[in-house]
């Protein structure tokens, strides 16, 4: 089987023999992950694997027009086949698109392949979770506080529309690096 080589600066995959991407001279790495290189919707080539979970994975992807990162969660192939999942991926997508608000995450498209493969492009946060930071110690309440404030002034708000967070959690919580916010994640409406 041939191996193949992947730039994780371009998103570019190259067959055997090459070592080094000709576009950016960057040193090619074991294309592992069948969706890196991949262009999604004709618009998204995934760069790098950047979170996993329960329901799928998160990607750093490159929107191929407007030359901009994004980040894109793609639905793992097992959930596109059981409708609970599938609907649930759509429902957290739907609410997040629905609130313009600075503590939550921007969704830009919501798509479904030909090939049954279920994404959301959305805004590619640079920063840490508030799980990662909290195993670096406890933070001070300084700190704390207004972090819960964010969160609480998302919330409230969404509660009143009927929109609920069933995954509340520190790993669902993200520290935007360089400014106070925090953004919780994944949204969903009562059913």
């Amino acid at each position: 089987m041939e191996t193949m080589g992947f730039c994780s600066s371009c998103g570019l995959v190259y067959p055997e023999g090459h070592n080094y991407c000709p576009l950016d001279g960057g040193r090619l790495a074991e294309h592992a992950d069948p969706m890196l290189g991949t262009v999604l919707a004709g618009s998204y080539r995934i760069v790098e694997l950047i979170g996993e979970g329960g329901m799928g994975k998160v990607y750093r992807a490159l929107h191929l027009h407007r030359d901009r990162r994004v980040a894109v969660k793609v639905l793992a192939s097992v959930m596109t086949h059981l409708t609970d999942q599938k609907e649930r991926f759509l429902r957290e997508a739907r609410a997040a698109a629905l609130i313009r608000h600075e503590n939550i995450v921007e969704v830009y498209e919501l798509e479904e392949m030909s090939d049954g493969i279920l994404f959301m492009a959305m805004e590619l946060l640079d920063g840490e979770s508030l799980g990662q930071a909290l195993e670096k110690g406890p933070m001070p309440i300084e700190r704390i506080v207004p972090i819960l404030r964010q969160i609480c002034s998302v919330l409230g708000p969404l509660h009143a529309m009927g929109i609920i967070h069933r995954d509340l959690k520190p790993d669902n919580i993200f520290l935007v690096a360089g400014s106070s916010w925090a953004r919780p994640t994944t949204w969903r409406r009562r059913s």
